[in-house]
């Protein structure tokens, strides 16, 4: 059974997105300690805050498009 179907059995979707939320935000404070750890002159440093940031953009872009597709799997069910 995955992650989100277990969640939404065991407390519905308030604690699904009450989940989401969470480790959005964890995320979140995550990248503004690296970003206020980046020293201006060391570039290994910056790298992999660059890195970081360009991972959680990446997996941004991924969700949505899941979610666009569940979206259209869903209208095209209902018609």
């Amino acid at each position: 059974m995955s992650m989100s179907a277990r969640l939404l059995e065991e407390g519905g979707l308030t604690l699904l997105l009450g989940t989401k939320l969470v480790l959005v935000g964890a995320v979140a404070g995550l990248l503004v300690l690296a970003a206020r750890r980046v020293q201006p002159g060391r570039n290994p440093s910056q790298m992999t805050f660059r890195v970081a940031l360009v991972a959680v953009q990446a997996a941004t872009v991924g969700l949505v498009w899941v979610s666009l597709n569940n979206v259209a799997l869903l209208s095209s069910l209902s018609s």
